[in-house]
């Protein structure tokens, strides 16, 4: 329903090493459109869910810690029910991912990307 439920649901599915259930459930149907028309396909994504499995997890865990408080997690909203969860300047280096992206897709809120 919220931002932080798609960050949280992502981190599920990586800890579970649920890559299937992650691009089927929790990325978004125009990211997985996006994906495939970019001539990859559901095994390419599975492969690089796992390659960069820990640097992910690494992420999404300090996301979810910031979320809350401070200012080391910046949330924006961007049109058409868009939104991107970010680090901070002062803390996007120690990353190798930095932002994540959520679309309102339906009744509910999926993963857009991350980069």
């Amino acid at each position: 329903l919220l931002p932080e439920h798609v960050i949280s649901n992502t981190m599920n599915c990586l800890r579970n090493q649920e890559y299937e259930l992650l691009w089927d459930d929790v990325v978004s149907e125009s990211a997985r459109r996006g994906y495939v028309a970019s001539g990859k396909s559901r095994e390419a994504f599975v492969s690089w869910c796992v390659a960069n499995r820990g640097e992910l997890m690494m992420m999404l865990n300090r996301m979810s810690f910031g979320y809350y408080g401070g200012s080391d997690v910046v949330v924006d909203q961007l049109p058409d029910m868009k939104f991107r969860v970010r680090f901070s300047p002062q803390l996007e280096s120690q990353f190798k991912f930095r932002q994540v992206t959520i679309v309102q897709e339906g009744f509910g809120m999926k993963l857009g990307g991350i980069e």
